[in-house]
């Protein structure tokens, strides 16, 4: 008998949770209409009424807006159809005409409309097909094996499909794009983060975008949406960089420095002609050799050079190394460096010394003082060997440390529909917490921040 007693006594809360349903007496007392909501949402993912009667009862009828006339055709309703609810196909048909009946006598009541097509949805679940004339009547087309609003099919079709991104249609994905209501909307960004990744390419279209996905929605929505940019910009920004600049190595970003003379390579003789080594004071410099506090030549005086790993955009777009890369001290990312003529030491020309300048023009660098060559430190990639992937990600395109998923948001299962997503059978209308995802979730950069 004792293993008897907890179905017994799930039987008995659930004949209670429809009763309190059915009277707006017990619905007014906030403590009954808190008890029957979690025995519905217990039973929401065997059943479309549970589920149907948990989102009702996820509301006062107060903030439903449902009162006067309007209220007193729901009571009624729900104490012949909904306690317990209809049971078989003829009761379903009858309590399905009698909603949309109602729904077009209170069409203009706040909030009555609302809920008679709520309820009209636990009796679509169950007529499939055969309320084909009903479905139409409330804006509903029928695709593949499911009723429901055009951007919910798309929605449909992109939740069942966001494993394997490829396969999803453009179609439904731009339907999803350009609904009204947010829960597409929504998805389609998730899908577009996960493509962005994918790609590892277009992180500040995405990121600028992410915020007006919410729209005029609940400030929550916009609070989830903002910190879910910001978790792709932490995932995904340069940390090396700010907005694609770096301080130029030359003038440590003050814009003027000390230039030695390009053309007498701070000699302060340069030759007169091409042919003849015969040295003449310097034209450019005047024979000061080093010009004091010049404009940076290196920055052109903006204080500040491109930053090769987010090629001048402050993102890691189709940057193949980890976050923890940063730009070689050798060669500051230019991949070569330049060192002095084993010749002439840097000074472009060779003995015999004339007044203490050498006068020939060294055949080993032909005046350059400079020679240029590949930076062996970083391997000619500009990168340096880092602490986590070594500069190997850089090198091979393998890094693991590129942004994935889990580094812009996590998730955990929907409790309100048990990861189902889709509550209704037959019908493409999905669970308003997840969004027919299943799941709900969390920004990386603030987990708080979910849904609500």
């Amino acid at each position: 008998m004792a293993r008897f007693l907890p179905a017994l006594l799930c039987l008995l809360l659930q004949d209670d949770a429809w009763k309190t349903l059915a009277d707006p007496a017990f619905r007014a007392k906030d403590s009954d209409r808190q008890v029957a909501l979690q025995a519905f949402r217990a039973q929401a993912k065997d059943g479309a009424a549970p589920w149907v009667a948990a989102q009702f009862l996820e509301k006062t009828d107060a903030q439903w807006k449902i009162a006067g006339p309007a209220a007193a055709d729901l009571n009624a309703f729900l104490a012949k159809h909904w306690s317990p609810p209809a049971a078989d196909e003829a009761k379903h048909k009858e309590a399905l005409a009698q909603l949309l009946a109602l729904a077009d006598k209170h069409a203009k009541a706040d909030g009555a409309p609302e809920v008679f097509r709520l309820f009209a949805l636990a009796h679509l679940s169950a007529l499939g097909d055969k309320a084909a004339e009903a479905a139409g009547k409330l804006g509903f087309a029928k695709e593949g094996d499911r009723w429901g609003k055009r951007d919910q099919l798309a929605l449909y079709t992109i939740a069942k499909g966001f494993a394997k991104p490829g396969y999803i249609p453009a179609e439904a994905e731009k339907a999803a794009k350009g609904s009204a209501a947010f829960g597409p909307r929504y998805v389609a960004a998730l899908l577009e983060i996960q493509k962005t990744i994918s790609a590892n390419s277009g992180f500040e279209a995405l990121y600028k975008s992410l915020p007006s996905v919410a729209g005029a929605g609940t400030p929550k929505a916009a609070d989830h949406m903002k910190s879910l940019a910001e978790s792709l910009k932490t995932a995904a920004g340069c940390v090396n960089c700010k907005d694609g600049k770096v301080a130029c190595h030359v003038c440590q970003g003050k814009k003027r420095t000390d230039v030695t003379c390009p053309l007498c390579k701070g000699l302060g003789w340069s030759q007169k002609n091409e042919k003849a080594n015969v040295l003449v004071k310097c034209l450019n410099c005047k024979g000061l050799c080093v010009f004091k506090d010049a404009g940076c030549p290196n920055c052109k005086q903006t204080g500040s050079v491109e930053c090769i790993i987010s090629a001048g955009k402050g993102w890691r777009d189709n940057f193949k190394g980890c976050r923890e890369c940063r730009i070689c001290d050798k060669c500051h990312g230019k991949r070569q460096i330049e060192t002095p003529c084993a010749t002439c030491m840097g000074k472009g020309r060779v003995p015999p010394i004339v007044l203490g300048i050498p006068s020939i023009l060294c055949d080993g660098c032909k005046g350059a003082a400079l020679l240029k060559g590949p930076c062996k430190d970083c391997s000619e990639t500009g990168i340096a060997d880092c602490g986590k992937c070594g500069g190997k990600g850089v090198r091979d395109g393998k890094s693991p440390e590129r942004p994935q998923l889990q580094d812009v948001y996590t998730a955990s299962p929907c409790t309100a529909c048990g990861g189902g997503g889709w509550p209704l059978p037959s019908l493409a209308v999905p669970c308003e917490k997840c969004f027919g995802l299943g799941v709900r979730v969390k920004p990386s950069a603030d987990a708080s921040k979910v849904l609500e």
